[in-house]
């Protein structure tokens, strides 16, 4: 038996079937959305600005600690440039107080000045260089033999300077405590000092004789008196004199009051007045039992039996210490 076959759908709108068949087809699967695809960039985006944000901060902080060691570094160097400025500064003056002594000295007066205008330029050559360092990249250890350098030139000038002060002050004689007054024969008196001594003394005996102000005034206090002799026999007799009578007043003097002591010593240049007093400080400390002055060197000895120590400067009085 034959069946007829099923019935199937009809419809004579020919354009309502192919919407209807266009509709039951599924549609297929498309990209992500662009909104997804921002919020993923802006995310990584925001990872990568933090990253760097880390990298900057640490660059920038690796930068500020190099600079604070710069800024350290070049700090000290300024004070020790200043230092060097103060110690240049002083020596100019004791090379101008020189320029007025003896002519025999000019000769070398002129080469101190000539020295410490080449020393003047070179502490200005580096402090130039302090101010470019970090443009020439000059390392610290380089900066600090160059000062070191200048340090000890420095040193050996002034020392030199001293000798040669304390040389022209060879034949002198410094009387401290002496009464002063408006009409006082300034020669007269120290001939009769030269007396009690028991050495005479004449006119031509003396190259010259004044008062000088002392640095540090003191009111009521008279100037020492200087005095330049002719010959060192003179001054070391006199000397040995006054000791052996244990000093000197204005009553041997015939000097109207009461008795002050008057004191008769060689004449030291400033630093060495200064060393003079270092050495007695420490004698004090340590007890050293005899500090002296003798040709116009300092001496020190710590007892009768032990040799003693001709001082020089400050490092000769740390060298005993340390012995």
């Amino acid at each position: 038996m034959i069946r007829s076959p099923p019935k199937s759908s009809s419809n004579p709108d020919l354009s309502a079937i192919a919407e209807e068949s266009f509709i039951n087809y599924r549609k297929r699967k498309q990209p992500e959305s662009d909104d997804c695809l921002s919020k993923k960039l802006d995310d990584f985006m925001h990872r990568m600005e933090k990253s760097i944000d880390g990298i900057n901060y640490n660059i920038n902080e690796i930068i500020k600690s190099e600079l604070n060691t710069l800024t350290t570094t070049t700090n000290a160097l300024k004070i020790e440039l200043n230092a060097i400025r103060e110690d240049n500064s002083e020596l100019k003056r004791t090379v101008a107080a020189m320029s007025t002594q003896q002519s025999d000295t000019a000769a070398i007066v002129a080469e101190l000045q000539t020295s410490i205008e080449y020393t003047s330029q070179r502490v200005d050559g580096i402090q130039k260089q302090v101010d470019v360092a970090n443009l020439r990249q000059k390392s610290e250890a380089e900066l600090s033999a160059e000062l070191l350098t200048v340090k000890n030139t420095l040193h050996n000038m002034q020392q030199e300077s001293n000798k040669q002060q304390q040389r022209d002050r060879l034949l002198n004689l410094e009387l401290t405590g002496l009464p002063e007054n408006s009409k006082e024969n300034l020669l007269s008196l120290f001939q009769s000092i030269a007396k009690y001594a028991g050495v005479d003394i004449s006119d031509h005996d003396v190259v010259h004789i004044t008062r000088v102000q002392s640095r540090q005034p003191v009111s009521g206090r008279p100037r020492t008196v200087v005095v330049k002799l002719t010959q060192r026999i003179q001054k070391d007799n006199i000397l040995a004199g006054i000791r052996k009578k244990h000093g000197i007043t204005t009553e041997n003097l015939n000097i109207p009051g009461a008795p002050k002591p008057i004191y008769v010593n060689e004449q030291l240049t400033s630093y060495n007045k200064s060393l003079l007093k270092q050495c007695k400080d420490f004698a004090k400390l340590n007890m050293y039992q005899f500090v002296w002055v003798k040709n116009c060197k300092i001496y020190m000895r710590k007892n009768d039996k032990s040799p003693p120590f001709l001082i020089t400067t400050e490092a000769d009085i740390k060298k005993i210490h340390k012995s």
